[in-house]
Parts: C-alpha cells; structure tokens; sequence
C-alpha cells in the first residue's frame, strides 16, 4: 500500500484519464509483477543482487523511463486529456503501467528476498511460488484498483482547465521525482 513508482504511476493516470484507465492499469501492474516474479523464481534476482552493474542497469532503465512518462504529464496540454478525447488508447495505459513495474528493480530483489522464506522444502516448490505469485498478483490488483477509482473520482471533480492543467505537472513531477529516488537507491 506504500506509493512507490507504480502506485504514482496509477494516481497520475487515474487524475489525468478517469475511470477508463483502471482496467488496463490494473492488467498492465499485474503482468509487470508477475515477469518480475518469474524472473525473480529463475533467478535473475539473485543475479541482481549480487552484481551491482546488472542492478544499476536495470535501476537507471527503470529511472529513465519514469523521467520519460514525467516530461510527458508535465508538457501535456489540457486538452490532450487522451482516454477521453480518443487520442490515447487503453494498450499505451496498460504498456506504461507493464514497464514501470517491471523495471522496478526493488520489486525484484523484494521478491527473491522475501518470497524463499515462505518456501517449504517439504512441499512442491512450483505449487507454492505459483500460490504466492497469484496471491500477490490479486493484493496489489487490489491496491492499484483502490488507488485507481480514488484518482479517478478526483478526476471527475476536477473539470477546470488550469487545474488539469496543474495535475498533470503534480503527475509528472511525481513521477519524475520516482524516477530520481530510483536512480538514487542503493543495492
């Protein structure tokens, strides 16, 4: 439930698209855990958190990308509201909520530290990561529904131009701010 990139990702474009964005945002999320699950389960987590330069690449991708969206909010022109004015699509929410969390380096270093301390060696091991991968996979669907309709709620309160205008620079500017506090975090 802490707002990391993800979840300032999803109150950027729920204010910014409505109510529209939260099925792709929510599928998007949930794809971007589960490949940073899987790659966490065949081992690349592992590899990240004992090499500092696989670690640093995938930070300062994942960085530059929440930079990239951040500019994009914050040059935005009003009018470019774009689920609503047609000019977005659901498959760009869904692309850019499917990046930013599987370029979450935390993410994937999150699950190979924590995920093997629920494993019991006495049971299929493939059974247990595939239950906790869905459970995950539902919380934070859960979590990014719950963020999702509270932005969008705003959104709909929230019709005047200059204040669009203001969200999509607090938008960006938060997301521009993850992706500052991504390229600082350590290993």
């Amino acid at each position: 439930m802490i707002p990391g990139p993800t979840i300032l990702m999803v109150i950027a474009q729920g204010l910014n698209h409505g109510p529209k964005s939260v099925l792709p945002l929510i599928m998007g999320t949930g794809l971007g855990n589960l490949l940073a699950m899987s790659l966490s389960f065949i081992g690349l987590g592992a590899l990240m958190s004992a090499s500092a330069v696989m670690f640093g690449a995938l930070k300062w991708l994942g960085a530059a990308y929440l930079v990239y969206l951040g500019i994009g909010y914050w040059r935005a022109p009003v009018e470019s509201l774009r689920l609503e004015s047609g000019l977005m699509d659901a498959r760009e929410v869904f692309r850019d909520s499917f990046i930013v969390t599987a370029l979450n380096p935390k993410s994937i270093v999150f699950f190979v530290m924590l995920l093997p301390l629920f494993i019991d060696d006495s049971h299929p091991v493939l059974v247990q990561m595939m239950i906790m991968s869905v459970s995950f996979i539902v919380v934070s669907g859960l979590t990014v529904l719950i963020y999702g309709v509270f932005s969008s709620y705003i959104h709909d309160k929230l019709k005047s131009p200059l204040t669009r205008k203001w969200l999509n620079r607090t938008g960006g500017s938060l997301l521009m701010g993850a992706g500052a506090l991504t390229a600082m975090m350590q290993r």
